[in-house]
């Protein structure tokens, strides 16, 4: 049982290094991009290049229209989530496909 516990533990931790940094929205472009070049990795069909640059602008939309406090985040659903209700799939597809590619 325990070592099936690990075994879980370890898959979650590798999910959470690889799909971390798009709630991140204090990374730099330079880190943003380092993620998504990891995720190519990981996901070499399911990634578009212009991930980088959408979650740039993504990130900012977020902070100017959601304002969250210094101490609390949005989680991956919550994101998911905006840009379901705001309807700005068009805006940000390939944000919008990783992040369901995560949820799933």
């Amino acid at each position: 049982m325990e070592i099936n516990l690990g075994r879980r533990a370890s898959v979650y931790n590798d999910v959470v290094k690889i799909f971390s940094f798009l709630a991140d929205p204090t990374l730099s472009k330079v880190e943003l991009q380092r993620g998504v070049e990891l995720l190519m990795q990981e996901y070499p069909d399911d990634v578009n290049r212009n991930l980088t640059g959408e979650l740039v602008h993504f990130h900012t939309y977020e902070r100017q229209t959601h304002k969250p406090s210094k101490n609390s985040t949005l989680s991956h659903t919550d994101l998911y989530q905006i840009i379901f209700k705001e309807n700005i799939q068009v805006a940000f597809p390939n944000v919008e496909s990783i992040l369901r590619l995560f949820l799933s």
